[in-house]
């Protein structure tokens, strides 16, 4: 008697994306740690990272859910989430669609708390 075979599996590794929740091979994706209580993007950092779609729509839902902290179960701060929109904004390629984020962004920063 054989056993079944298992269905072969993707050879890169899958994460899944703080803002939409959809799954994407890791190299879609950039990874956010928290570090000295701000925000920034590094694939190498030690410790927990929370993996985004470089798009300002994820970002944007990531922030509006407090995603960041969550998944990283650390204290973020609005000023932290503001600062890596920004830095996300100035390495994008289309960003007509970044202004948007951050003009949603700065109106979520100035309401909440943190």
């Amino acid at each position: 008697m054989s056993t079944p075979r298992r269905p072969a599996t993707s050879p890169e590794p899958v994460r899944t994306c703080v803002g939409c929740r959809g799954k994407a091979p890791q190299v879609e994706l950039v990874r956010v740690v928290a570090a000295d209580g701000r925000l920034r993007v590094d694939r190498r950092a030690p410790g927990r990272g929370a993996w985004l779609h470089a798009r300002p729509d994820c970002f944007a839902a990531a922030a509006r859910r407090r995603a960041f902290a969550h998944a990283l179960r650390a204290e973020v701060g609005a000023g932290a989430v503001a600062d890596l929109g920004r830095s996300l904004a100035a390495s994008a390629e289309n960003l007509a669609d970044w202004t948007v984020a951050e003009r949603w962004l700065g109106d979520a920063c100035t309401s909440t708390k943190g």
